[in-house]
C-alpha cells in the first residue's frame, strides 16, 4: 500500500497541482451537466403534463358551462309554459265566475 502511494506521489511530482485536480473537476462538471440535463427534461415533462391537465380542465369547464346554460334554457321554457298554463287557467276561472255572476 505504501509502495503504491509512493509511486503515485512520484508520478504526480512533475505535474502541477492545478492540473492534477483538473480531471476531477472535469468529472464533477460532467456529472453536474448530466444532472442539469435531467432536471431540464423533468421540467419540460412536468410543464407539458400541466399544460395537458389545464387544457382538460378548460374543456371540462366549458362543457359544464354549456350544460348549465342548456339546463337554464330548459328550465326557463318549462317555467314559461307553466306560467302560460296558469294564466290560461286563471283567465278561464275568471271567465267562469263572470258568467256565473251574470247568471245570478
Amino acid at each position: 500500500k505504501e509502495l503504491g502511494a509512493a509511486r503515485m506521489r512520484k508520478k504526480a511530482e512533475g505535474v502541477p497541482m492545478d492540473l492534477r485536480s483538473t480531471k476531477h473537476l472535469e468529472e464533477e462538471l460532467g456529472k453536474a451537466k448530466e444532472s442539469l440535463a435531467e432536471a431540464l427534461e423533468d421540467g419540460r415533462r412536468t410543464k407539458k403534463e400541466l399544460a395537458e391537465v389545464l387544457e382538460f380542465a378548460k374543456t371540462r369547464e366549458a362543457e359544464r358551462v354549456e350544460q348549465v346554460r342548456r339546463l337554464a334554457r330548459e328550465g326557463a321554457d318549462i317555467a314559461k309554459k307553466e306560467l302560460e298554463a296558469d294564466a290560461s287557467n286563471a283567465a278561464t276561472r275568471a271567465s267562469n265566475r263572470t258568467e256565473a255572476s251574470r247568471d245570478l
